[in-house]
């Protein structure tokens, strides 16, 4: 067999198995990150509505700090909540919550950070539990709090005024703390999120009184919103 012959031999072999020439591009792209995949990009504003395509009246502000960023739960334009999170690739970290109550603002920061959120989500993954101390301003105190996500349902498809998504999971986050009672779980947060795109459904209380928990619908993203920008501001 000459030469020729030979190399064709060999470049339709190695075609067959994707080697002839430069190897193939073995980079599987940019590894997931918690920050993009649940859409916690500093500037971002989620508006949500008791009622799809009704005005706003949750927010879920996205703000940078030195280390993350603060997640503003905001009611009527008015902070509500403030979640401290740092990242570690796929896995969002919460090191302090912040309520806020009137003039008071009572906070808690977390001695070893909580496990928050993790992407990406499977309906098959397990329950993602962590425990700290905290210890808490307002009246002073510290206590122990575990924390526990688990994927309730998904993905199914969603659709509201904030948009159509083929792929959404429900997350519960279920907490003990020592502080309230012991051994005694408490639902935390309910969270729909569409994969690479954000939060789009909340379960938090409304403005009945006594105040009944009820499902908050996306109405809209606001991306990049300036610093006068108020999310739910009706």
């Amino acid at each position: 067999m000459n030469r020729r012959s030979a190399l064709v031999r060999w470049c339709l072999a190695a075609l067959v198995c994707g080697a002839c020439g430069n190897p193939p591009n073995a980079d599987a792209g940019p590894p997931i990150t918690a920050q993009g995949y649940y859409g916690l990009n500093p500037g971002q504003c989620f508006e949500y509505s008791e009622q799809d395509g009704g005005a706003p009246d949750q927010g879920l502000r996205v703000l940078s700090n030195p280390t993350g960023v603060e997640l503003h739960f905001t009611r009527h334009g008015q902070d509500q909540r403030i979640d401290y999170l740092t990242f570690d690739g796929g896995l969002a970290l919460l090191t302090q919550q912040q309520t806020i109550a009137g003039v008071s603002q009572p906070s808690r920061v977390f001695a070893t950070p909580l496990a928050y959120l993790e992407a990406p989500i499977s309906s098959a993954a397990p329950s993602l539990v962590s425990n700290s101390s905290y210890q808490e301003s307002t009246p002073t105190g510290s206590g122990q709090a575990s924390w526990e996500v688990d994927v309730v349902t998904g993905p199914q498809p969603w659709t509201a005024a904030g948009g159509s998504y083929p792929a959404v999971f429900e997350l519960g986050v279920t907490v003990t703390d020592s502080q309230v009672s012991a051994g005694s779980p408490t639902v935390l947060d309910r969270l729909w999120v569409a994969p690479n795109a954000g939060i789009v459904q909340l379960y938090l209380p409304n403005d009945a009184s006594p105040p009944q928990f009820v499902n908050y619908l996306l109405q809209d993203v606001i991306a990049d919103a300036g610093a006068g920008t108020s999310c739910a501001a009706n």
